[in-house]
């Protein structure tokens, strides 16, 4: 941390300097810390897109959604093909049960890199959720059919997706 106090009292101004601390302050666990560097940062720069996206982060962390929720809707309005937003903003969206809104987000991700298997396995369990059985085997198939053959969550993904079509069947049987 001293080498970015030292930066900061070197040029004051640097809203990338400022998001750099923040994310420093964040890996040592200082989110206070964090949130005022990503908030000065924002200040300086009000166009700058990764305090944002880094301070939602830490909203998150702290289960502060709607703030988390605000600085996602502005990452988005700031860079529209931002795909990790879509992503995290997805989350908090599911988090707080608005089902219909985590699936747009994560269809938008998935038009943006439907190549990451993460999207749809996200919107896969989504879809689970809010009662379309058929929509989540498709979306979860499609996330094993794009993920590298190591992906981490394959198992998990294969064993949900056993589940599912069990209960598709079970369900088509009645």
């Amino acid at each position: 941390m001293e080498d970015f106090n030292k930066a900061v009292e070197l040029d004051p101004e640097d809203a990338i300097t400022y998001n750099n601390m923040g994310l420093a302050q964040k890996k040592l666990g200082d989110m206070d810390g964090s949130l005022a560097s990503f908030t000065k940062s924002i200040e300086l720069d009000p166009e700058y897109v990764p305090p944002y996206f880094n301070r939602a982060n830490v909203f998150i962390s702290k289960r502060q959604y709607d703030r988390a929720l605000k600085d996602l809707d502005t990452v988005l309005g700031l860079d529209p093909e931002y795909v990790y937003a879509y992503q995290t903003r997805g989350f908090v969206l599911f988090q707080e049960k608005r089902f219909v809104e985590a699936i747009r987000d994560y269809s938008k991700m998935i038009e943006l890199t439907p190549e990451n298997p993460i999207g749809w396995k996200n919107r896969g369990v989504i879809r689970q959720k809010n009662g379309d059985l058929k929509g989540a085997v498709s979306d979860l198939r499609k996330s094993l059919d794009v993920a590298a053959p190591n992906w981490h969550n394959r198992r998990a993904v294969e064993s949900l997706l056993e589940k599912l079509q069990e209960a598709l069947r079970k369900k088509n049987e009645e």
